[in-house]
């Protein structure tokens, strides 16, 4: 079985878990940052040329992409990569919830994501 790589078109870098993820060059990752980083409420329009920008950065041999952000700017970005021959994924997490006893006694509790799979692979 051939092994799917991932583009990763989010802010955030890969897991460990992540295997099959593909980070961008340094300079399209500043640049996923920023078009994916809204200082003001955006319009349909500017959602649809960010989108359009997004696509425009992915690598000719990828067809999976991972994708994650502002939920009001997902099912354009959704949308577009469809629209334009790609296939959107999002990356599934469980939540574990670790207490750590600290010097004084007190109990620290932290959340750590793991990563459980992809939304939209089939498997």
């Amino acid at each position: 079985m051939k092994r799917i790589y991932i583009y990763n078109l989010t802010q955030h870098m890969k897991t460990s878990d992540q295997v099959q993820v593909v980070e961008p060059s340094s300079e399209n990752k500043e640049k996923i940052k920023k078009l994916l980083t809204f200082e003001t409420k955006p319009i349909k329009e500017e959602l649809e040329l960010r989108a359009i920008k997004l696509v425009t950065l992915i690598p000719w041999n990828f067809k999976t992409i991972m994708i994650g952000g502002a939920p009001y700017f997902m099912k354009t970005l959704h949308e577009t990569l469809v629209n334009h021959g790609f296939k959107p994924v999002y990356a599934f997490s469980k939540r574990e919830s670790v207490e750590i006893v600290q010097e004084d006694g007190s109990v620290k509790k932290i959340n750590k994501f793991k990563h459980a799979g992809f939304v939209g692979m089939s498997d």
